[in-house]
């Protein structure tokens, strides 16, 4: 899912979704993009940001290009006060490695709000504060997966771990 439709990670081929629409016709789109890709071959390289550009240039850059989901939308929505995206939630957290991946690419590509982000997110809720007490472990098992094997168990297990976990 890219703004106003969906994009094949591995061909690039785009395909815009009207909007509004309806669950069921977004659900029947979704599966038909889905079938005429599974078989794709990785061809596309997705757009990157230039790092030298302001921040704000990166965050618009994020917005119109980056891979978006509601916990990464969440983080959005609560570092840039003011400015929400329309339809996402305030406070949606991180399910699963893949959940937690474009939370570390929006950070990576805004690396500024590294420095408030703990003090931030972990207002949001008992879930994102347990999370952001092991952000920094998750993000090395992250980018140890991404570098070797793509194994992202042990990932899954400690995100469940701190979504289980009860608040003293």
């Amino acid at each position: 899912m890219i703004t106003n439709g969906m994009q094949c990670r591995h061909c690039g081929d785009l395909h815009k979704i009207p909007m509004p629409n309806r669950c069921h016709s977004f659900g029947t789109l979704a599966h038909e993009f889905a079938e005429r890709h599974k078989g794709c071959k990785k061809t596309w390289t997705p757009p990157t940001p230039d790092m030298s550009l302001p921040m704000s240039d990166r965050i618009e850059f994020w917005l119109q290009h980056g891979e978006r989901g509601s916990s990464a939308e969440t983080i959005y929505n609560q570092m840039v006060p003011g400015y929400k995206i329309f339809g996402s939630s305030e406070r949606s957290h991180p399910y699963d490695a893949d959940d937690f991946r474009r939370c570390y690419l929006l950070l990576k590509m805004v690396p500024e709000w590294k420095k408030y982000f703990t003090d931030v997110m972990a207002k949001v809720s008992d879930t994102w504060e347990k999370l952001t007490t092991h952000w920094e472990q998750l993000t090395t098992m992250l980018e140890f997966s991404l570098a070797n094997d793509g194994d992202c168990r042990k990932i899954n297990e400690l995100i469940k771990k701190c979504i289980a976990q009860k608040q003293p």
